[in-house]
């Protein structure tokens, strides 16, 4: 084995962010964690991106394992009906919160899967960011403030609540 990290890869496009955030959801085995300004631009409103969300809340055993967080759910309440239903078949594994106006948020995006593989975009108006597969220690921080924000946020939109 070696003791070299694995490589990081750049993210120079919306294409690329959104085949970033797929093989990192694809290659999550337990958990999969979201931190995104509204959710517009993850890609996981697809057809594809609900059967990937799907996949892992019929395989992961833990509780809650999909996170959303999200500064401004106005998105998802109006856009998502997909992640919506997916919420309604699988409320123990899939939940969505919000920030509160009083939480200090960074002001990257990104996904996490299984506490190493991460995609980060640096600013979450843009695209540009990077890809860190299999490497815990560069997903560390990102998967701290996850934490910290998802244990004071606002619960999120229910299906139930939106007619679903």
């Amino acid at each position: 084995m070696s003791d070299t990290p694995p490589a990081e890869r750049l993210i120079e496009s919306w294409a690329d962010y959104h085949a970033a955030v797929f093989e990192v959801l694809e290659r999550a085995t337990h958990t999969f964690f979201l931190f995104d300004h509204d959710f517009s631009e993850t890609g996981l409103e697809s057809i594809q991106g609900a059967e990937v969300l799907v996949a892992l809340a019929r395989r992961t055993s833990q509780a809650v394992a999909i996170r959303l967080l999200v500064r401004d759910a106005t998105y998802i309440e109006r856009n998502c009906a997909r992640l919506m239903h997916v919420l309604t078949d699988f409320a123990p594994r899939i939940a969505i919160k919000v920030l509160t106006p009083e939480q200090n948020a960074p002001d990257t995006a990104f996904v996490i899967a299984d506490d190493k593989n991460l995609a980060l975009r640096f600013h979450f108006e843009r695209p540009r960011g990077r890809v860190n597969l299999d490497n815990g220690v560069i997903a560390a921080e990102p998967f701290d403030q996850f934490k910290i924000l998802w244990a004071s946020a606002a619960n999120g939109p229910a299906a139930r609540a939106l007619g679903l």
